[in-house]
């Protein structure tokens, strides 16, 4: 007999307020791709991102036009100060990588499984570090991707959720149309 990954642990019992009928189980490992594409998910949300982007490139314009004349000037304060603000502004998304790639590779969480369980009343994370139970009503939102379900507990706090991870092929569509009934 083949034993199923995604039956959560079996230390771990919830046999408290959470109701389990019909529940949807996740089984989710912890890998830098997985801290990286999550984060991606959630940028992708983020409200005034196209503004940003543009009054970014703006101010790497600036910077770079600083660079160029500091480089004419022999002001190399002017130089090394342009140089460093054209790169910060230039290249947010791979400084961002980069420092979220640290924080993953000194996580405790990095290599380990993440269980979440979907019910009515919300849903519970466990794992090999922590536990805790997520009532509906914390959660602000969600967003429906062609391959998972990002949801929002408030404005920096997310949960992605990809279809690789859940147990069973139709359990991505009874996630979206339970999460949608818990937050109208």
């Amino acid at each position: 007999m083949v034993e199923n990954p995604y039956q959560p642990p079996t230390g771990t019992q919830h046999a408290d307020a959470f109701s389990y009928v019909h529940p949807i189980h996740a089984r989710i490992e912890v890998s830098s791709d997985f801290i990286r594409e999550s984060l991606q998910r959630f940028r992708s949300q983020r409200r005034f991102r196209l503004w940003w982007i543009v009054f970014r490139y703006f101010w790497a314009a600036c910077f770079l036009l600083c660079f160029v004349i500091g480089i004419f000037a022999r002001e190399f304060v002017c130089v090394a100060m342009g140089l460093a603000s054209f790169v910060f502004c230039a290249f947010p998304t791979q400084i961002d990588d980069f420092m979220a790639d640290r924080e993953v590779y000194e996580s405790s969480d990095l290599g380990r499984v993440r269980w979440i369980k979907f019910s009515d009343k919300g849903f519970s994370l466990s794992g090999d570090s922590s536990e805790g139970r997520i009532p509906w009503s914390s959660c602000t939102r969600f967003v429906r991707f062609p391959d998972g379900v990002l949801i929002f507990q408030s404005l920096n706090e997310y949960h992605w959720i990809p279809e690789s991870s859940l147990a069973n092929v139709g359990d991505l569509s009874r996630l979206c149309d339970l999460i949608d009934s818990k937050l109208k």
